[in-house]
């Protein structure tokens, strides 16, 4: 059980994720965007990760995964996840309204991308988060994503 002080603030050394010392480098997108990670971190959170960069691969060897399909603007949110435990998406025009009536909200869609981004890392811990933040955000707007539930069936296994 992790314990954490009144405010939240200060928790005990040994609550500390796993960082470690050695990193690899993933590069993100058609233009390889460079990101560096550590091992440690990812592997206990990420299946996939975990595989490839401590088994007997290519990537294991080199000490770089190449995520040529993914966006890197939805890999940064899953980086900054996993080390800050947080989801940093924009709120900021995520919403557009037409004469009252909001007319298309471009944070579901994002927030499922981001759930299948999950599911492809097999980092369960990143889908509940995501699951977290699209159940918060369909109370909010009082409306569910049909559409991206529908999307998100599809695309998994």
């Amino acid at each position: 059980m992790v314990k954490r002080t009144s405010s939240g603030v200060r928790m005990r050394a040994a609550d500390a994720p796993p960082l470690g010392h050695e990193t690899f480098q993933i590069l993100v997108g058609k233009k390889a965007t460079p990101f560096t990670m550590h091992k440690d971190l990812v592997s206990n959170s990420s299946l996939f990760f975990k595989a490839a960069i401590n088994g007997n691969w290519k990537e294991s060897e080199e000490g770089i995964v190449r995520l040529s399909e993914d966006a890197p603007e939805t890999f940064d949110i899953y980086y900054k996840w996993l080390y800050f435990g947080k989801l940093f998406v924009e709120f900021e025009g995520d919403t557009t309204y037409t004469d009252g009536k909001r007319t298309s909200n471009k944070l579901l869609p994002r927030l499922t991308t981001l759930y299948q981004l999950g599911d492809k890392f097999q980092d369960h811990r990143f889908e509940n988060a995501v699951m977290d933040a699209l159940i918060d955000s369909v109370t909010e707007l009082k409306a569910y994503p049909v559409g991206q539930a529908r999307d998100v069936y599809d695309s998994l296994p």
